[in-house]
């Protein structure tokens, strides 16, 4: 700890950044409980393979006492909790729900960034049950939000009792399946190849006037998913540079031999789509810049382009799976995918037909597998008395032709 202009900073040395950045991090930072404390390393740990635990990325309690509704979320962070270039594919969620009150059993839903992923009616017998549910790229961002909703159906009135909460809980056999990240062509997408080892590259200029510009810098790096203690950081006096080798976070740089679809000039911004159609096209606008996918060279990255000292960006920045956003200090004003194409989805196939979902006697007991299965099971039914009725009746008429003859 320092004391700059009479207030406390927190001082690291140049070569020790990168070590001292998981300090920051959920898992370290409540340890700085001294002003004397020295860091000499502290990083997260990352799991080999591709399976990641999801109750270690949150330190709280995973039971919950639930009358109606009851949520538990945590957050994962691809610059930090995923290795590099992967992202998570699918998760599995262990679940256990006491019995209620009612006839009608609880309900478990999976959101991904307010994304209803999936939902299971429970057992609910008080024994584990697991819930898998598949992440399409189109819910990732580059911080992602995953929340299990528990909802159930309070007592009626009628019964003249008064609502009591039933514990569940979120086990901790709950875990993430990686995979490989999909084609960077968005600002979710390059997010991945961000959080492993990456440049950020700054202008010059911005050392001249850091109480702005260091503002803008953190919370650019942070919205991108750049990892602090996988990052190096260049400084250049050129507005243009040759496409650097890892990654890339730019400011106020541009890089040579890649199409600009985002300009901003002198209180003008223009957006065009990679065929030249121009999508947007405004003047007049003040502290406003631009922030657009690069991937025309060999590795993938982001550009901020301002016009001038641009906008002290004061809320959060939260790029979703556009390729162009332009940004003021409100944060993102306004992001689009140039190309409008569509985001793949996952081809989901018959649930009875998939691994895990065949034929077992324990679905003889289950009343959704016969709820499910009643129309098909009464129209077969029908139609099998149906044709019985056929046989039996042309079988009579034989017999009584016989007995005449």
């Amino acid at each position: 700890m320092r004391l700059h202009g009479g207030q406390p900073v927190i001082a690291v040395e140049p070569d020790g950044a990168r070590d001292a950045a998981g300090l920051f991090s959920a898992l370290w930072h409540r340890t700085a409980v001294s002003g004397d404390m020295v860091v000499r390393s502290a990083t997260v740990p990352m799991a080999d393979g591709d399976i990641v635990a999801l109750t270690s990325l949150v330190n709280t309690n995973g039971n919950l006492d639930v009358v109606a509704l009851g949520d538990w979320s945590t957050t994962t962070d691809l610059s930090s909790d995923v290795p590099p270039g992967k992202v998570p594919t699918a998760l599995y969620i262990s679940v256990s729900a006491a019995p209620g009150a009612t006839e009608t059993r609880p309900v478990a839903s999976v959101f991904l960034n307010d994304i209803l992923l999936g939902a299971k009616q429970l057992v609910a017998d008080g024994a584990p049950e697991m819930i898998s549910v598949d992440v399409p790229a189109y819910a990732l961002l580059p911080r992602n939000s995953i929340v299990v909703r528990f909802q159930r159906q309070p007592a009626s009135d009628r019964c003249r009792e008064v609502p009591q909460a039933f514990p569940v809980s979120v086990l901790p056999g709950s875990y993430m399946q990686l995979g490989p990240a999909p084609e960077a062509d968005d600002f979710a997408s390059i997010a991945a190849r961000l959080s492993g080892e990456s440049q950020v590259v700054v202008r010059k200029n911005w050392l001249d006037n850091a109480s702005l510009t260091l503002p803008n810098a953190i919370a650019l790096a942070n919205s991108s998913g750049i990892s602090p203690d996988r990052a190096s950081l260049s400084v250049v006096d050129a507005a243009v540079i040759s496409a650097p080798i890892k990654p890339f976070l730019l400011l106020d740089v541009d890089v040579t031999g890649d199409d600009n679809r985002a300009k901003v000039d002198r209180g003008s911004v223009t957006i065009e789509t990679a065929k030249g159609t121009t999508l947007f096209d405004a003047s007049g606008l003040s502290d406003v810049a631009v922030f657009e996918t690069k991937t025309g060279s060999q590795q993938p990255g982001l550009a901020y382009l301002s016009d001038g000292p641009g906008p002290l960006i004061e809320k959060p920045l939260r790029f979703g799976h556009g390729d162009v956003a332009v940004i003021g200090s409100e944060g993102v004003l306004a992001e689009v995918r140039t190309s409008g194409k569509p985001l793949e989805t996952i081809e989901q196939s018959d649930r009875l037909t998939q691994d895990g979902h065949g034929f077992s006697v324990r679905m003889l007991t289950d009343r959704d597998f016969w709820f499910r299965q009643a129309p098909g099971i009464l129209t077969a039914v029908i139609l099998g008395g149906f044709i019985l009725l056929l046989v039996f009746a042309r079988s009579a008429k034989r017999r009584k032709r016989n007995d005449q003859s």
